[in-house]
């Protein structure tokens, strides 16, 4: 019979019983029930517990699986290839799985939506946190979204008013494996909206702000194109996010173009080749102020926008920590990062940003073990209490700083190698001015040859006891940690062989 115990459990069960013992937790007796989705069944009937009798929606095969979870019985929703145009918005209110069979190339769900038929594509609860969405493309959302003080806004329903999250809105659950694309909002996150819950090996592309966003009552809204991260356990990893179009008008994280990271973490993943129009920043990344978010192990390149959009052509910072990350080719501004209140580098590459300056830290803050080359000036010393440098290499054509009328940010260098070592404002310690020695630097490999005058000659922090360097090797590994993002290849060593 369908999704009955197995025998070798009953009998588990019964002698258990008989010795008085008690009885297993209801998980470690959990069933699955596997409900099926197939566009062509031949005989769609509920329970679709068949491939003949399969749900021809997803939306029919999500509805059986929610009515008979619980008690615990999973539910797996599976589902064949096939374009699943969708004529109402998937609720995801439990933790069930919704997995396809042949992948997000060949599983297409399509809202179909615009803004004169609005519809989000799916929503997860947060009662939700196990849900589980697996291999499909997420396409054709579209919300108005228009701003919690609008006359016309509806009373929030499972997400934020504002309807955020046109691809998906998520409070919880994973989003695995999938492609969320071609999706648009008018306002906050056109891809993916999440407060909670945990996006891996995605790809997060093409989804836009559309340049008629206004929002019909106060003024131009602050909208991510790809995805946004709200809240302290949301995480999106392993993602590639490119292609995305945003639009702002202030402060704050919706305002960026590929990624508006509140509070959670973006983690081992690209973010290229989105444009920002309009805003503070973030071509790349926007991190909102005050909020700390993480943004470690990541490669952000060729982001743009409008010229003057890009106060932070790669990455925004109004506050929280950027590690073992590299941002490079970016354009459209004048730096690919700006940062105000204080903001934590370490393990950052910034180059390769002709005409750029490297950095602006406008609120301070510290920056360990970074390499700045190729830019046009290294750091902006515009506005700003005092930003620290550690272990870096400073090196650009245009100069170390950036001084310009009213600049008053005090520069306090220790271990540095920087073509500027001194000056009002500027001071250092056991720094140096010479050539880094690069391995290439016309073609930025910013590596240190062995017998660069940065091996060995930093300062050793707490923090690098566990680290690793942009390479992924042991940030110290001689006598002491070299200067830079790069620690130095190590010399060959003696092979002995013995017979």
């Amino acid at each position: 019979m369908k999704n009955a115990i197995p025998r070798a459990w009953r009998v588990m069960i019964l002698a258990l019983a008989l010795a008085g013992t008690a009885l297993p937790h209801s998980s470690l007796m959990a069933v699955t029930n596997t409900y099926y989705v197939d566009l062509a069944a031949p005989a769609s009937a509920a329970p679709y517990s068949s491939w003949n009798t399969a749900a021809t929606s997803i939306l029919d095969g999500v509805s059986q699986a929610l009515a008979g979870y619980g008690g615990g019985v999973d539910c797996l929703v599976l589902v064949t290839n096939g374009i699943y145009a969708l004529t109402n918005t998937i609720y995801i209110t439990k933790s069930i799985t919704v997995r396809s069979v042949g992948g997000p190339t060949v599983t297409i769900v399509d809202a179909n939506a615009s803004s004169s038929m609005p519809q989000r594509v799916f929503v997860f609860s947060n009662a939700c946190s196990g849900a589980v969405l697996d291999g499909f493309t997420i396409k054709g959302g579209c919300t108005l979204g228009r701003p919690r003080n609008h006359p016309d806004n509806p009373p929030p329903t499972n997400c934020p008013s504002g309807d955020p999250g046109a691809g998906i809105c998520m409070l919880g659950g994973t989003v695995i494996n999938c492609h969320v694309a071609f999706n648009t909002t008018y306002w906050y996150a056109a891809g993916i909206w999440m407060n909670a819950g945990l996006v891996e090996n995605c790809l997060i592309y093409s989804n836009e702000v559309p340049s008629t966003a206004h929002d019909g009552c106060c003024n131009w809204p602050n909208a991510v194109g790809g995805v946004y991260i709200g809240g302290a356990n949301a995480t999106v990893q392993n993602c590639e996010i490119f292609g995305n179009i945003g639009r702002g008008a202030g402060w704050g994280p919706a305002g960026g173009a590929g990624v508006g990271l509140m509070s959670g973490k973006l983690l081992n993943s690209s973010v290229h080749h989105n444009n920002l129009y309009g805003g503070f920043g973030g071509s790349g990344i926007n991190m909102d102020p005050g909020s700390g978010g993480l943004v470690s192990n990541c490669l952000v390149y060729g982001n743009g926008g409008a010229p003057g959009a890009g106060r932070g052509t790669g990455i925004w910072a109004g506050s929280g920590k950027i590690v073992d990350t590299i941002i490079t080719n970016n354009s459209g501004g004048s730096w690919p990062v700006d940062t105000a209140n204080a903001v934590t580098l370490q393990n950052v590459l910034i180059a390769n940003h002709p005409g750029q300056i490297s950095i602006r830290p406008w609120g301070g803050g510290t920056m360990d073990n970074c390499t700045m080359a190729g830019n046009g000036y290294g750091v902006d010393r515009q506005n700003g209490p005092t930003f620290v440098m550690r272990n870096c290499i400073n090196t650009n054509p245009s100069g170390a700083f950036y001084t310009g009328a009213g600049a008053n940010l005090t520069i306090v260098m220790s271990n540095c190698l920087s073509t500027t070592l001194s000056g009002a404002g500027i001071t250092s310690v056991d720094s140096i001015n010479t050539d880094p020695m690069f391995v290439d630097a016309t073609g930025a490999n910013f590596r240190l040859q062995k017998k660069s005058p940065c091996v060995d000659s930093g300062i050793i922090t707490e923090w690098m006891t566990a680290a690793r360097d942009l390479d992924g090797v042991k940030r110290v590994r001689g006598p002491c940690v070299d200067m830079g993002c790069y620690e130095a290849a190590a010399n060959p060593g003696t092979l002995i062989l013995l017979r």
